[in-house]
């Protein structure tokens, strides 16, 4: 039940769901054709030559972590668009002159990989051609130039601490010289066998491995120190998104800023500055302000943090560093232990022996030393200058500038797709903000009274100029049916056709009941009792005088104003000349005589009459004729003129029927619902018959009656 009623919302206003289609198809077609800049993007490829190993080895392998491609790309791409590498980018764009805003170098910037390949692309779009293609070469060299940095300052370090360990070996070696030269001249010559040599150059082997080991032990851990700091001052989170609210509090005090700031002017108009009430409110205002210093306007109301790639690298690194001090470590330990072992053999030499051969072997192990530095130093030297010649990063291609596609047809369907969703949004929203009665619940709710007929929205509602309308037939067939039963049980076969307010179709109302009333063959009479905009003589096609007011002044008798109309059964009574004032005619002792007289001659006599409200002709009617059916439009919101009319049709003792919905939308008539679903092919084998059952003529749809309007009048 819900969903068809969502239909039925739907399907009522239908014409708003394709306007707001064709308004939103249009906005999008001449916003992409006219209105959205030509753009350009300047793309650029770089991929990273990774070398075999990072820094120089000073002694032994690297424990290397492979990263995952998929990360390791990730990581690239957050340095190229780091703040560093943006900032030099500005900068150098702006020596180049090119005047591109660096939030438009931040917002457009995009690094992303590859799909499938270890390249990364740097695309940057601008509203100028030559704009973009500067802006993506400048940011793949600013890119090389900071990931070369980043990537040579483990050979820098490596080299100047070399460098300061080759400058204190070159000093041991000169004492352990001079030492040596000082024994020799101070004792004889003493010459030391092939075996103490041996023994001598093995231990100063050892000497020399184990200086070597502390050496790349002091590299790793001030390494070490410079990862451990990085890390510090890297977060190992970072946000990537926020959602901020505005403050309550901090608008509330704006608000009362602005109201004491207006107060105060307007007091200032009329008082001077030290008046009390002037200083109390600006100390009242300084309060204020110093309130809102303390406040923050904005409150972040969620945040999603992401891992921060320079500290994931970092990590990294650190646990490759602290494999290798691990391993570096442990040789050490075993070094120096074997190193005292080998000197404790010297120990046991005759003393003068033991003295040279201890001269002999700091010679050599500082000999060897220095020997082993320097070669490291010159290899440190030629790895860094091969990092600085050569960047891991690598330019495929220079930039290269393409148009950007506007997508004009992607953009069209998905206003195709979302325009129909605005404006079944549209029209649920005019649903729940419309009051107006459209349903026969509503209307029972709203009169109090049993809706006998609902008359569907139609371009024809008189049955006098569209006698072939079969379901306008059984919708006055199902008014008429009633009111046989009603008048059968009440005194009077008088019946007023009556309304709280005006356009409410209302004299159609009481035309069509008339004809039907006539068509099941009863004798009626239908009197057009409004006499301030009289419109039956116009619907039948007959002259307006003589009428009702002319037999109220007595001018006419009932019997020669009635006029035959051209449905059989059924005599007018016209309205006749307006007179000056309508109420002091129904109110006479002659209308209650035309009633009892109109009443004796038909079988049925129809009063039509003006706005229950407005007027007072239809409550007069009313306490005359007794029985009342009240016509109401279905999409009128109810003003509350209705209960105002049935309190005075209260006041004067009418039996009000029921009511008749006029002007219902089909999808919220079921009764022409069903007839449409139904019976609608009765209307077609029936078409091609001149007269209707039971001898009632009609006056066929090129007759002389009125026009639409005055069918519908007020």
């Amino acid at each position: 039940m819900e969903l068809w009623r969502y239909y039925r919302i739907l399907r009522r206003r239908r014409w708003l769901i394709v306007i707001t289609m064709a308004i939103c198809m249009g906005l999008v077609g001449f916003y992409s054709v006219f209105l959205t800049p030509e753009l350009w993007t300047g793309r650029t490829r770089v991929m990273e030559r990774r070398p075999a190993e990072m820094g120089v080895p000073v002694y032994g392998e690297q424990y290397m972590v492979q990263p995952n491609t998929e990360m390791h790309l990730a990581d690239l791409a957050y340095i190229a668009t780091s703040n560093n590498v943006i900032n030099r980018s500005i900068d150098a764009l702006r020596d180049l002159n090119v005047t591109l805003d660096p939030l438009d170098l931040i917002r457009t910037l995009r690094v992303e990989p590859v799909a499938n390949t270890q390249i990364l692309s740097i695309e940057v779009t601008s509203r100028d051609q030559v704009e973009a293609k500067a802006a993506a070469d400048v940011v793949s060299a600013e890119f090389q130039r900071f990931y070369r940095e980043l990537v040579s300052s483990a050979a820098e370090q490596s080299r100047e601490f070399i460098e300061k360990q080759l400058k204190d070996a070159q000093a041991r070696l000169a004492e352990a010289r001079e030492k040596r030269r000082d024994f020799k001249a101070a004792n004889e010559l003493v010459e030391l066998n092939i075996q103490e040599q041996t023994m001598i150059q093995r231990t100063a082997q050892i000497e020399t491995d184990s200086i070597g080991a502390g050496i790349v032990q002091s590299d790793l851990g001030n390494r070490l120190r410079s990862i451990n700091a990085q890390m510090a001052a890297e977060p190992e989170m970072q946000m990537s998104a926020e959602t901020t609210t505005t403050n309550p509090i901090y608008q509330d005090l704006l608000a009362r800023k602005v109201a004491a700031e207006t107060q105060l002017q307007t007091m200032l108009l009329t008082r001077g500055p030290n008046h009390p009430e002037v200083k109390t409110l600006k100390r009242g205002l300084d309060e204020v302000n110093a309130q809102i210093k303390a406040q923050i306007p904005k409150i972040v109301s969620a945040e999603t943090k992401t891992q921060n790639q320079v500290f994931v690298s970092a990590l990294q690194a650190r646990l490759s560093l602290n494999a290798d001090a691990a391993g570096t470590a442990a040789r050490r330990t075993a070094l120096l232990a074997a190193l005292e072992t080998e000197r404790s053999k010297l120990t046991k030499l005759p003393e003068q022996e033991m003295q040279m051969a201890q001269r002999e072997l700091d010679v050599t192990a500082s000999e060897e030393t220095y020997r082993l530095l320097r070669a490291k130093l010159d290899e440190a030297r030629i790895k860094a200058h091969e990092t600085n010649s050569a960047s891991a990063i690598q330019v495929i291609d220079s930039a290269y500038v393409y148009p950007v596609d506007p997508k004009t047809p992607l953009k069209l369907a998905l206003a195709l797709v979302l325009s129909p969703l605005l404006g079944a949004a549209l029209v649920f929203l005019l649903n729940y903000l419309d009051n107006t009665v459209k349903t026969p619940a509503e209307a029972e709710d709203l009169l109090g009274l049993p809706v006998l007929t609902v008359v569907p929205l139609a371009r024809s509602h008189a049955l006098a100029r569209r006698p072939d309308n079969q379901p306008l037939i059984a919708t006055y067939e199902m008014l008429a049916a009633t009111l046989w039963r009603t008048v059968a049980k009440s005194a009077s076969p008088t019946v007023l056709v009556a309304s709280a307010e005006a356009d409410t179709g209302r004299s159609t109302t009481a035309a069509n009941l008339a004809i039907a009333l006539a068509r099941d063959g009863a004798r009626v009479i239908l009197v057009d009792a409004d006499m301030r905009r009289p419109s039956q003589h116009l619907m039948f096609g007959v002259q307006r005088n003589p009428g009702l007011s002319n037999v109220l002044s007595g001018g006419v008798a009932l019997e020669d104003a009635l006029v035959p109309t051209k449905v059989e059964g059924l005599l007018l009574l016209t309205a006749g000349p307006t007179p000056d004032n309508p109420v002091r005619l129904l109110r006479s002792q002659q209308m209650g005589e035309i009633v009892a007289q109109a009443g004796s001659l038909g079988e049925f006599v129809v009063f039509d009459s003006p706005a229950g409200v407005t007027f007072a002709d239809a409550s007069l009617l009313a306490s005359y004729v007794k029985n009342v059916v009240i016509v109401h439009a279905a999409g009128k919101a109810p003003r509350g003129a209705e209960s105002e009319f049935r309190n005075k049709l209260d006041v004067v003792g009418a039996n009000i029927v029921g009511a008749v919905l006029n002007r219902v939308h089909p999808e919220d008539s079921h009764a022409y619902f069903q007839y449409r679903r139904f019976y609608e092919d009765l209307t077609v084998e029936d078409s091609g018959r001149a007269a209707v059952p039971g001898g009632v003529r009609a006056i066929p749809p090129g007759g002389n009656g009125p026009g639409e309007s005055g069918g519908n009048k007020q």
